[in-house]
């Protein structure tokens, strides 16, 4: 009853990491099959305080945000995942972001899609049989549509009507899970690399973004149906270049998100999760915004034949 849940924390902490504030929206999850799975949908909601800040300049301490400066992100999330042979699969995630920002005598609150993700995994390391240390490796391929509102696109005050990255982009990934009797673990990493853009506002100018990253890895405890875990997750955004009307860079920034969470799953296909994030508590942030979040997960599976 375990390796069902395997995939339950990565979806949630994947969706904990927002990205900076210079790219807006957050990183959906990333949502792929167990080795028992043919088909999961999943939907998820999240809420997340923004409390601290961290400049883009070395070395900065995070600086908590006062009493007049609150700003909430939630997101809904609804997910589908299913196999196209015995190896490969594919997935699709539908993000709604929905933010509220208030900053002294001005409150604004926005809701918008937000980018939409689609995408390919191949099962190169099977297990089709038991090992005390080989993993079960996928490797997967994912496209990201712009069809958020980027940072550069907002038009309300405070960049709250921010939801989505701007940028069509790929990303390429590895993840192994691996079970040993009640423990389990996850490891998994990407690079992610945007399309350059060219933006009128007013004047017209290119966006030219360099290369991104991720890492994180997780361990988790089964006690019959249930299951405790802990993640750790990393997230690199790249600087974006930009040239013409108005050349400059603009910086590109680092945050990590340290997640703890508890699932419980039903007659083998229903599941629950629920989630606590904290990126002040993971440190090692820069030119980011850092919040404290709860995620609740409710996914149900079918089985293979």
């Amino acid at each position: 009853m375990l390796k069902p849940a395997l995939t339950i924390l990565f979806v949630f902490w994947s969706t904990s990491v927002w990205a900076a504030p210079c790219c807006g929206g957050g990183s959906s999850a990333l949502s792929l099959l167990g080795d028992e799975e043919k088909r999961q949908l999943s939907i998820s909601a999240s809420y997340q305080a923004i409390v601290a800040d961290v400049a883009a300049s070395p070395g900065a301490d995070a600086i908590l945000r006062n009493s007049d400066d609150n700003e909430v992100r939630q997101r809904w999330e609804t997910s589908w995942a299913e196999l196209l042979s015995p190896r490969w699969q594919w997935n699709l995630v539908v993000p709604v972001d929905h933010r509220d920002r208030q900053r002294g005598a001005t409150s604004v609150s926005s809701t918008g899609m937000g980018d939409i993700q689609a995408g390919l995994g191949y099962e190169f390391m099977p297990e089709w049989s038991y090992s005390s240390w080989r993993p079960r490796g996928i490797a997967y391929f994912r496209t990201t549509l712009p069809t958020g509102r980027a940072s550069f696109e907002a038009q309300m005050p405070l960049g709250v009507d921010t939801h989505g990255l701007g940028f069509l982009s790929f990303t390429g990934g590895l993840y192994f899970t691996k079970i040993w009797r009640a423990w389990d673990a996850i490891a998994w990493g990407q690079l992610q690399q945007g399309v350059p853009r060219t933006v009128e506002s007013p004047f017209v100018y290119q966006l030219s973004p360099g290369l991104g990253a991720s890492v994180g890895g997780a361990l988790g405890y089964s006690l019959g149906d249930w299951r405790l875990g802990a993640s750790w997750a990393t997230n690199w955004e790249p600087q974006i270049e930009r040239s013409g009307g108005a050349s400059g860079v603009i910086p590109g920034a680092q945050l990590s998100t340290a997640t703890a969470g508890v699932s419980y799953l039903y007659e083998k296909s229903w599941s629950i999760t629920l989630l606590y994030s904290d990126q002040v508590f993971a440190g090692g942030a820069h030119n980011s915004a850092l919040g404290r979040g709860l995620s609740a997960l409710f996914r149900t599976r079918w089985e293979r034949n």
